[in-house]
């Protein structure tokens, strides 16, 4: 059986006096809670599916939630009004970071960058080794 879907959304609310927006906790209603009649004449309610946010951050498996949220952010686009809803962290930490953690943030991103050319660096020296040692050529122009 295949596994779902897991989309991670992320949602942001209001302002502070320095214009940094707060994660969210809120709950988006994406269907059903009513109630209807069923063909014996009682009254069924409907199953709730509904996506809860805490700390600004849902991961959400349900297909028909996940592309409910999509159109939100996309009609929202549409419209040309900004979103408080999006599926990229890196958008969700512009708007709920304060400027020392977004240097922080940054420094952190840098490091852990600067250590994985390092270690691609190191990876390709040593294949480069073993095809001389091989007797191939490295791949670089002489």
């Amino acid at each position: 059986m295949a596994e779902a879907e897991v989309v991670t959304f992320y949602n942001w609310l209001g302002n502070d006096h320095t214009g940094r927006s707060y994660p969210s906790n809120q709950v988006i209603l994406i269907s059903g809670g009513n109630s209807v009649i069923a063909s014996d004449g009682s009254k069924v309610r409907q199953p709730v599916v509904e996506v809860r946010f805490h700390n600004g951050r849902a991961d959400v498996s349900n297909p028909e939630a996940i592309e409910k949220l999509r159109k939100m952010i996309q009609e929202s686009a549409m419209r040309g009004q900004p979103s408080s809803l999006s599926e990229s962290v890196e958008e969700f930490y512009s708007h709920t970071l304060t400027a020392e953690q977004k240097a922080r943030r940054a420094n952190m991103v840098t490091q852990q960058v600067t250590g994985e050319n390092f270690e691609l660096r190191e990876e390709n020296a040593r294949l480069r080794k073993m095809l001389e040692d091989k007797g191939g050529k490295s791949g670089r122009a002489a």
